[in-house]
């Protein structure tokens, strides 16, 4: 098996921070890898909402195209990686 990248890797070891030593963290990749993909790829799809007058919360998240591609990049890396 290929080892992830750096990036890859960082949400791999945030997602398994959640998780004491024993079986729940030897398995909870297995389960929570398809969520950590899904909110890489709701960011990188994610479009600017301008509110006027601001009625909510601010919008602030509106990254350029070589940061959504990046984060599409992590999110195909970690679902084909099967460790």
């Amino acid at each position: 098996m290929t080892k992830l990248s750096p990036a890859a890797q960082a949400v791999k070891d945030a997602t398994l921070a959640l998780y004491s030593e024993g079986y729940a963290r030897d398995n909870a990749w297995r389960v929570e890898r398809d969520s950590a993909v899904a909110v890489l790829r709701a960011l990188a799809d994610h479009q600017l909402t301008r509110q006027y007058p601001a009625t909510g919360p601010l919008d602030h998240w509106d990254p350029d195209p070589r940061t959504r591609r990046e984060l599409r990049n992590i999110a195909d890396e970690l679902e084909k990686h099967n460790d």
